[in-house]
Order: structure tokens, then sequence, then C-alpha cells
């Protein structure tokens, strides 16, 4: 789609006197007019501002240079008035040129346009100083983050995926020339425009840039600012109705099962060690790993951490396996553990899964640091059989529902619970069915 969109012209407003290179009389009052002209336009008709003062008392009366901000010399006796009165005439005039683009997007700006909004004797139209005096949508955005994290105080990585929304929005309203749209001006076309921007948009690869999930994550952020706008009473009435947003199927978390964590224990690189080290600990912990960064010897209480976790502040209680142990006395303690950049460890990590055989055709995925979050919680789940609570204790949650995102219930887990209930049954001397 192609948008023609205003470019902005810079104004240039002069005053003169009507008739003042035909009168003789100095004294005689003539009329104030103005005339404007637009870069690359030729000058407009004048029109006059119905302020009259005599003749001598123009600055340019007789070559007298002008001062600035003055057209009336001082020795008049209502040259304040005048000269003020001039300045809010030129200052609104410029006011409404700079607006003009903004209200009449598609439009072409001529000077009618612009006079149709000013009245000299009262200034830019009702619906001008509406838009001068409302908020830009990304202004309404910054205050709402500013906000959010003062008063709910958002963690640096939650401020991260604002940043990054953000800047994917301003990629958007800048290719359409609308960075400057108004909070009013939102609406559902402008989010289905901005959501068929996403869903379009493609990388060198020629493959999709954004999934499904990521951009409805978008377009409720756009309504989170809308609904901020309306409590601040930037708007008056919320313009969008309910999103109904559709999302694509999360895909199962990834489980490494037993002989595959032994495969990664056994592996004997010299250069992948540290990075099986750190995959170790982590299976054995289900630290995110800016947690693990973060990691001191005060969070190890007894048999037990004691962590509370950067993004939530909800404290985690997973317990010391003699794994995790034996990982933090080879290092000598748990301020002494490796911990490189994410980004390389990710690398590192692929390289590890390759040497052991757990590839992407082998297992479903590459080697990463979050699945061996996900592998913790599927293990205690399936092969320790823990419980809900302790189970959300261990990983630092507090909503049962966050557990569907890091365990895979296997089988096994299924035959425990029935074998369970069956003996349950047995106790109270029902029959078992």
């Amino acid at each position: 789609m192609n948008y023609n969109f205003n470019k902005k012209r810079n104004l240039k407003v002069q005053f003169f006197l009507r008739g003042a290179d035909i009168c003789t009389n100095p004294l005689q009052n003539l009329v104030i007019y103005c005339q404007l002209e637009l870069e690359g336009l030729k000058r407009d008709t004048p029109f006059s501002t119905n302020l009259k003062v005599p003749l001598c008392y123009w600055w340019t009366h007789k070559g007298i240079k002008q001062s600035f901000g003055k057209w009336i010399n001082d020795d008049y006796y209502l040259s304040d008035n005048l000269n003020r009165n001039l300045q809010q005439v030129e200052r609104k005039l410029m006011d409404i040129s700079d607006l003009m683009p903004l209200k009449y997007t598609y439009d072409e700006i001529t000077y009618n346009l612009i006079k149709n909004h000013f009245d000299p004797n009262k200034g830019e139209s009702k619906d001008l100083k509406d838009i001068k005096s409302e908020k830009r949508f990304f202004d309404v955005m910054e205050e709402m983050k500013n906000y959010k994290t003062r008063k709910k105080q958002l963690k640096k990585e939650t401020l991260k995926t604002y940043i990054t929304r953000i800047n994917n929005l301003t990629e958007y309203f800048k290719s359409i020339k609308k960075l400057d749209i108004k909070i009013s001006e939102i609406n559902r076309k402008v989010i289905d425009n901005f959501e068929f921007w996403m869903i379009e948009s493609l990388n060198e690869e020629g493959e999709n840039r954004f999934c499904r999930n990521y951009i409805n994550k978008h377009i409720t952020l756009i309504r989170q600012v809308l609904d901020f706008a309306l409590d601040q009473q930037y708007i008056k009435f919320m313009p969008i109705g309910k999103l109904n947003l559709e999302y694509d199927q999360e895909k199962p978390p990834n489980y490494l099962l037993p002989f595959q964590r032994n495969l990664i224990e056994s592996c004997k690189v010299p250069r992948l060690e540290k990075a099986r080290d750190i995959a170790i600990f982590l299976m054995n912990t289900g630290f995110s790993y800016i947690d693990y960064e973060n990691l001191k010897s005060k969070h190890l209480i007894g048999e037990g951490f004691k962590v509370q976790r950067h993004k939530t502040s909800v404290f985690s209680l997973p317990p010391l396996f003699p794994k995790a142990k034996n990982i933090i006395e080879k290092y000598g303690g748990i301020e002494n553990l490796p911990r490189p950049d994410g980004a390389d460890l990710n690398k590192e990590l692929k390289y590890l899964g390759e040497f052991c055989g757990l590839t992407e055709q082998t297992i479903g995925f590459e080697l990463k640091i979050s699945d061996f979050r996900e592998t913790f919680c599927s293990m205690l789940e399936n092969e320790l059989m823990f419980g809900e609570r302790p189970l959300m204790a261990a990983m630092g949650h507090k909503n049962p529902k966050q557990l569907r995102s890091y365990s895979r219930m296997m089988p096994q887990r299924v035959l425990y619970e029935l074998k369970k209930q069956q003996e349950q049954m047995k106790m109270l001397g029902m029959v078992n069915l």
C-alpha cells in the first residue's frame, strides 16, 4: 500500500500597511495586512488583520529598519498593544501551519485551509486547539512505561521486552510516516494495519519475522496504552472492543530423559567442560540463567536453596541434589561457578549437543539454556513424583498454570497417580475397578 503523506512546508508570515506606497499623509491610519508564503509556493493573497496604525509609526516607513518582533515604533502610544497582537497573529498562524499535516494527513495543505482555521479575533479553531493539546501515542506509551516502572517495580528484563515492542511499533509508524499519531487516532483499523504489517514482514532469508503469539503481545501492548490513556483521561472512551486474539498452540516443554542427561554428564571434551558443568548444575536446580548468574553462597541454606527470582521476586526453593553439590565442590564454592555470557553459552551448548548426539534430528530441539529449567521441572514431576505445591515452591511459581510451560506430563506419572488412587480406594474399602 502506498501512502501519500503531506510534506511539511515552512511558513513565512509578513505584515505590511495597505496603501502605504500612495499615502501622502504620515498621520493617516492605515490597515495592517498579513501575507502568507509557504515554502515552494507563490505568496498568498493578503488579508486584513483589522488593526490600524498611523503611517509614520510603521517601522519600515522611510526605510527605517524593523526591530525583531516589533512592527510599530515605540513612539506610538499603542505600540505595545499592537505589536503584541501582531506577535499573537504570527504565532497562531505558525502553530496552525505545523498542525495541518497532522489533521489533514492526505489532503493538500493550502493557504485557504490555513486561513479557514484562523480568526484574527479568536485565534485558531477549536478542533486545532484540541490537536495541539492532545498527547501523542508514543508519549503516552513512554509515560505508561515510566509509571509501571515506578508503581509496579518492573524488572530490567521486563523493560527490555517493552523497549523491543516499542521499537517494532516505531518501525511501523515510521514506515507510514505517522510517528506523531495522536492517542485518539488509534482505532481498530490502525491496529489491523499494524497486525498485517507484522504478518507480512520477512527477514533476509524470506521467513516471517514475527510469530502469531509475538504479534499478539504487541497488540496487547497497544490495548494497555489505550487503557492507561483512558485512566489518565487522555481519551474519553475506549476506541476498540474485545480483541479476541487467537494464539498458536505452545510447544511442549523440552524434557531431557535420564539416558539423555547421562550422555551430557559423560562428555569428556575439555573445551566443553564448563558448558557441561553448567548444564548439570541447571538440570539439578532449575534456576533461570539470570538467577544462576546472581547466585551466592548465602542462598544455600542447609540442604536446599532459597533464591528470590529476579524476574518475579518470588522465592524458589529447589533442594540441593548430589550432582549440583558436586559441581559446587568442584569449583570451590558457588561464587566460583563459571558464568559465561548467555549467548556464548548457548553456542557451546549447541556444540555439546552435537557431540552427545542430542540434536534436533534426534530429540526434536537443539540444546539451549532454557531446556534445563524445563528438564528440572519435568524430572521432579515425572521421576520424583513431586506434588503440585512442592513443585511450585521448587520452581518459584505462584500459579499452578505456570507449571504447564515447564513440565511435560509423562505416562509414568499418569500410572503413578492411578496406582495411588487405587491404593486409597482399597484403604477406604471401596471396590477396585
